[in-house]
């Protein structure tokens, strides 16, 4: 018994078990039985006709598995870098990849050249607490305990409609006013008083 390493093309592909069939050009295109991929239970299958690396550990031609794909003038790296690692999620380059940039030290996600986290929405959740993000741009906050928005210098909030709902509000501030409908509430005035019903504010 003797182990052979071969170069082969793609021929066909069985998707749902993980396996294909490998032409040899280099053999008379020969084509191996439907033989397994190297997964470390990673599933990216190739496309037909792709390069590949295959090991023959015995003497059987159906005694086989392929290691994975190798560059070459039809598949180069996407982005040649030093301390550039990027793991491709399709086919076809620059689709869907992770990159990690060890010079600039950032984990990136890509999902057709647009940096995001995740492709139509994103939810980071950490125990009960959860920040949701819409593929709309609807943001959404929730947690069963509290929640504290602190600001070293000024905080706005700007919307076309302000709603604020709770058992209890308390605002506190050593200045400042709150104008409604152009009615200042540290200096509006009312007319009339005697212990009677004033006027709404002036």
């Amino acid at each position: 018994m003797s182990s052979e390493v071969r170069l082969g093309n793609v021929s066909s592909i069985d998707y749902e078990n993980g396996l294909c069939e490998v032409t040899y050009p280099d053999r008379d295109d020969t084509v191996t039985e439907m033989v397994p991929f190297l997964s470390r239970r990673e599933y990216m299958m190739p496309e037909v006709d792709d390069l590949v690396v295959v090991l023959h550990p015995g003497d059987s031609p159906e005694d086989a598995v392929v290691l994975g794909t190798i560059w070459n003038k039809k598949i180069k790296p996407a982005e040649g870098k030093e301390k550039i690692f990027r793991k491709e999620y399709c086919n076809e380059d620059g689709k869907a990849y992770r990159k990690f940039d060890a010079n600039a030290k950032e984990l990136l996600d890509f999902v057709d050249g647009k940096k995001i986290l995740k492709a139509k929405s994103l939810e980071v959740k950490i125990g009960s607490a959860t920040v949701t993000i819409s593929e709309g741009g609807d943001v959404k906050i929730t947690s069963p305990a509290s929640i504290t928005v602190q600001a070293a210098s000024e905080l706005k909030l700007t919307a076309t409609t302000l709603t604020a709902s709770a058992a209890t509000v308390n605002i506190t501030g050593a200045g400042g006013d709150v104008v409604v409908s152009g009615k200042s509430l540290v200096t509006h005035t009312h007319n009339g008083n005697l212990g009677k019903q004033t006027t709404p504010p002036l």
